[in-house]
């Protein structure tokens, strides 16, 4: 597996320095004229689809830059995500819970030969009987 991950990045490395040495090694004072049906200042979409693609901003979701549909004055939502169930709410609260068991008790906890592992199973049974 290791020598075939070596012989791939070899092979890119190679096809890489091979595409670099075919470059022209100064880039022209200005750019080749527009075809004739091309208005001026545009370019053709193969040239742009190539620029977009090595930008990161041009990565970012188109949603983040289009403004908020939502009436003027009115706050943005912290997040974006889906708030979380009760269930999620409960299961965090009894982390927190046990977490703290665990960390006023670890040393004779450990020493009675309980890991975290072991505690929490332990834990989560004992505060839902309560």
């Amino acid at each position: 597996m290791r020598l075939h991950l070596i012989a791939a990045t070899a092979a890119l490395l190679l096809v890489n320095n091979a595409a670099s040495a075919q470059a022209p090694a100064t880039t022209p004072a200005a750019p080749a004229a527009p075809a004739a049906s091309t208005p001026p200042g545009t370019t053709t979409p193969r040239a742009t689809t190539r620029t977009r693609a090595r930008t990161p901003a041009a990565q970012a979701p188109a949603a983040a830059t289009a403004p908020a549909a939502t009436t003027p004055g009115a706050a943005a939502p912290a997040t974006t995500t889906r708030p979380r169930s009760a269930a999620q709410l409960r299961n965090d609260q009894l982390m927190r819970d046990c977490g703290a068991e665990w960390r006023a008790g670890k040393t004779q906890l450990q020493a009675a030969g309980k890991t975290w592992r072991t505690f929490l199973p332990e834990c989560r049974a004992r505060r839902r009987g309560t």
